[in-house]
């Protein structure tokens, strides 16, 4: 039985696609990742990575399981909201924070979720398509 058809098995309000080496999951993201870590022994979060597509914006939480040696990407669709993974995996940490900083990605559940490559009085969120640049002035 594939992990997909493990997790539709589980979370059947849920929805479910294998696609491209990637399995979308509608909702319930954490409570997913929490069942992957723990019943199906993916316990390392390598990374989490975000990307823009003006409608929403896709989280792609890239996993290994270090006893199957296997890696496993486990993709969902946000506006603006999510739930916090760090009490799941505490490497999500930092990647959460630099999601809120360039997408403007609220995790709710991050207790410290902060700016960390724009300071901390910057207007917007500079990853996100409908960002306006100001133009700043060049020294020589």
């Amino acid at each position: 039985m594939s992990i997909s058809e493990i997790l539709q098995n589980k979370f059947v309000n849920t929805k479910i696609i294998e696609e491209k080496g990637k399995i979308f999951v509608e909702n319930n993201t954490k409570e997913i990742l929490t069942h992957i870590k723990t019943d199906l022994g993916f316990d390392m979060l390598l990374s989490l990575y975000a990307t823009d597509y003006r409608d929403y914006i896709e989280l792609n939480y890239y996993l290994y399981s270090s006893v199957k040696q296997e890696y496993l990407t486990i993709t969902t669709h946000v506006t603006s909201n999510t739930d916090s993974v760090t009490d799941v995996f505490k490497s999500a940490y930092f990647d959460e924070c630099e999601i809120y900083d360039m997408f403007g990605v609220n995790f709710t559940g991050n207790n410290n979720l902060k700016r960390l490559l724009m300071p901390a009085d910057w207007k917007g969120h500079p990853l996100l398509k409908n960002y306006e640049y100001e133009k700043e002035a060049v020294y020589e």
